[in-house]
């Protein structure tokens, strides 16, 4: 009876070590592709000819300046200004996405670590 309480435990352990490399290979998985889609965005916008479409609707490069009246006073805006705002919107963007990549990756790698320490303990028993 005993031994097959033991085999149970032991298949049952197995289960959750497999879900949890299969997990956290996945989170890694999706960590890096995202972190790369992030990297080649960045690439891509920078190396572009023309501004992403995003900044075209924010701030169109044949966009009129931007008039604003408070109390009888005028005020004009450069469409650069805007441009510089919607640049700074595409940067926030890109932090979010790279966020997530890096939180992916981290909890993978959480997920994995405690299997690799025993596979180290493990090879070091085998060597002794």
């Amino acid at each position: 009876m005993r031994e097959n309480e033991h085999n149970s435990t032991s298949s049952d352990l197995n289960a959750v070590t497999l879900f949890r490399l299969l997990a956290s290979m996945t989170l890694l998985f999706v960590g890096v592709c995202v972190a790369l889609w992030v990297l080649i965005s960045i690439a891509g916008v920078i190396s572009a000819e023309e501004a992403p479409a995003l900044i075209e609707r924010i701030a169109p490069a044949d966009g009129e300046p931007f008039e604003v009246e408070i109390d009888g006073n005028r005020a004009e805006m450069s469409p650069h200004l805007f441009r510089v705002g919607a640049y700074g919107c595409l940067c926030f963007l890109y932090l979010i996405a790279g966020s997530i990549a890096k939180a992916t990756i981290s909890g993978g790698v959480k997920l994995v670590q405690p299997d690799v320490k025993e596979l180290i303990q493990q090879l070091m028993k085998q060597r002794k």
